[in-house]
């Protein structure tokens, strides 16, 4: 519709200026004046689409910088809950690994305990 309005305000100005002499000097300032008033609106027009498609520019660069934003939350969420994983997996074979290495402990203590034992009470058999 605004497009329309300044074909039509541009096409009553080009109008008025072409209007030939008719009449006298009241209706010659009369002409200059719509010229004028015409003319005015024409410079409102192009600096209100000038500013329209700046806000529209901005509007949309503004709208993608917030698709990219969203964007990299997302992503770091993902990459947040993978680094709690692995630290959670790692924690858990930590304690795996801990738990193996108590048990193979003590079963190897427990072995070794009665050679020990043995190998102790021959030395002290053998020193008595």
């Amino acid at each position: 519709p605004f497009f329309l309005i300044a074909i039509g305000g541009t096409a009553v100005f080009c109008w008025k200026i072409s209007l030939k002499e008719v009449g006298g000097v009241d209706e010659r300032l009369s002409q200059l004046y719509i010229a004028i008033v015409c003319f005015l609106l024409a410079l409102f027009h192009v600096y209100y689409t000038w500013i329209l498609f700046f806000l529209w520019k901005d509007g949309r660069n503004k709208r993608r910088i917030d698709e990219f934003i969203a964007r990299q939350r997302m992503i770091d969420d993902v990459c947040e809950e993978m680094l709690w994983e692995e630290e959670e997996a790692a924690e858990e074979q930590e304690a795996h690994r801990y738990a193996e290495l108590n048990t193979s402990r003590l079963h190897n203590t427990s072995a070794l305990h009665g050679i020990y034992e043995a190998d102790e009470c021959s030395l002290y058999s053998q020193n008595s």
